[in-house]
């Protein structure tokens, strides 16, 4: 049976998971490094006929790493990468209609990866503050983000920091939208002082 967790041990990779390039060229370069490819398949009863056999494919080319041909290593990379779309499922960020559309997929990844390739690549450098009050908006469900990561916030301001919890997980926003737009209106509607002011610079 196809386990994310041998592949992984497999190839040797220990980075991140989440759906984006950096992953993806991650999870290439190890494989290629830890799996060799050979033309001929060792699956010699799939040649006469047989039905290939995903799991037996899985055990011997990846887990065993004796290799393989072509659909011996791509079917079980293929499903490597279907438990990153897993992974958004566990977050429930995403319409299970939308998630098992593959048309509506192939339009919403581009945007997934760069959310999480921004997410994981960019840092603030620690001395960049604002002077504007900060309002952080969290779910007490998300096993993505902690109260103290949330509560972290507070460095990047001279001014207050709120920190607002609501029911849900990483993805609360969706349940709770009514509720987050007036918030957002009445913070639009109270503020009078023009954009956020830098108080220092890189």
């Amino acid at each position: 049976m196809f386990d994310v967790g041998q592949y992984l041990a497999a190839i040797g990779y220990r980075g991140s998971l989440d759906p984006s390039l950096r992953t993806l060229r991650g999870l290439q370069e190890c494989h290629v490094r830890a799996v060799p490819y050979h033309s001929r398949p060792d699956d010699i009863a799939f040649l006469t006929g047989a039905e290939f056999d995903v799991d037996q494919a899985f055990q011997h080319s990846i887990v065993g790493r004796a290799g393989g041909s072509c659909y011996e290593l791509n079917e079980p990379f293929r499903q490597l990468l279907d438990g990153i779309v897993a992974e958004v499922r566990r977050l429930d960020g995403t319409a299970a209609s939308i998630l098992g559309d593959q048309e509506l997929m192939r339009a919403a990844l581009p945007s997934l990866r760069a959310d999480y390739t921004a997410a994981e690549t960019y840092r603030c450098p620690p001395e960049v503050t604002i002077s504007c009050p900060v309002t952080v908006l969290t779910g007490d469900a998300d096993p993505q983000t902690t109260s103290s990561e949330a509560r972290a916030w507070e460095r990047h301001t001279s001014g207050a920091c709120e920190v607002r919890t609501y029911s849900g997980g990483h993805f609360f926003v969706t349940t709770r939208a009514n509720e987050i737009m007036a918030l957002l209106r009445h913070h639009f509607a109270a503020s009078e002082s023009g954009p956020p002011v830098l108080d220092r610079y890189p």
